[in-house]
Parts: structure tokens; C-alpha cells; sequence
């Protein structure tokens, strides 16, 4: 079994468990990301592990679809966390082809990997399984 492993920031809402928004300057956004993200990576450098993909979750992600700016510095405070290695964002995969096309473009011009997620609906939802679809192998 291939397994591996991501970090899902999120907006610092413990009560909500993430999935409120909360008003952030972007700075603020990135030293959270740059936070959390970086806290894991540090842990998985411990067990001689890598953390492969960023995935912003609850409220975070969905601000991060709705506001370019916002996606504009979860890429960059990514890639800025993994200098050296390959940076990668997932979203859903059920956004217009349009969308996609802009996105990878912007992915593209950071260096910057895109995976696409699905959920399995054929299965109860506490053991739903995410599947990480890299389109194509291509570097975004």
C-alpha cells in the first residue's frame, strides 16, 4: 500500500474545527500556512518522511477558490516552505474545465504541482477514501 502524507492548514477556528471564516490579512494567511505547514514537515523530517501535497481545509479552502488572492499566497507561502523540493496543492476535481485551465496556469508559473481530489460515493462517509489524481504527470 501506497500511502502519503499531506497537510491540510487551516484557518486557527479549534471550536469550528476550521471550517468558519475568519478575516485574515494575506501575511497572516501565509505565516499560517507557513506555521502549520511547516510544523509537519518538520515532524515527517523526523520519521525520515516527506510531506508530499498542501490542501487547505474548511474555510480556508473554500476562501482560497473564491478569492485569487488568497490561492495566489497558499502557492507561494507552499512553494516558499519547500524551496529545494516539489510543491504541490490538491483541490476537488468537479470545478469547470475552465477553472482548471486558469488554475493550472497559475500553478504553472510557480512551479507548482496540481492534484485533483475525488471522494468514492459508493461508501459510508466515515470511510470515504480520497483518491489524488495527478493529471497527466504534469508539472504544473
Amino acid at each position: 500500500m501506497h500511502v502519503i502524507i499531506g497537510a491540510h492548514p487551516s484557518y486557527d477556528d479549534k471550536l469550528g474545527f476550521g471550517r468558519r471564516h475568519i478575516d485574515h490579512s494575506l501575511t497572516a494567511i501565509a505565516n499560517l500556512l507557513a506555521y502549520q505547514v511547516g510544523a509537519l514537515e518538520s515532524l515527517c523530517q523526523l520519521q525520515a518522511s516527506t510531506l508530499h501535497y498542501v490542501k487547505p481545509h474548511g474555510a480556508l479552502y473554500h476562501d482560497m477558490m473564491m478569492d485569487e488572492q488568497i490561492f495566489i499566497v497558499i502557492v507561494k507561502t507552499n512553494k516558499s516552505t519547500k524551496p529545494l523540493s516539489p510543491a504541490t496543492i490538491v483541490i476537488k476535481w468537479y470545478f469547470h474545465g475552465k477553472i482548471i485551465i486558469a488554475i493550472k496556469l497559475l500553478l504553472m508559473t510557480h512551479n507548482v504541482t496540481l492534484i485533483l481530489e475525488a471522494f468514492l460515493p459508493i461508501v459510508p462517509i466515515y470511510l470515504q477514501v480520497c483518491l489524488c489524481l495527478e493529471i497527466d504527470q504534469m508539472q504544473c
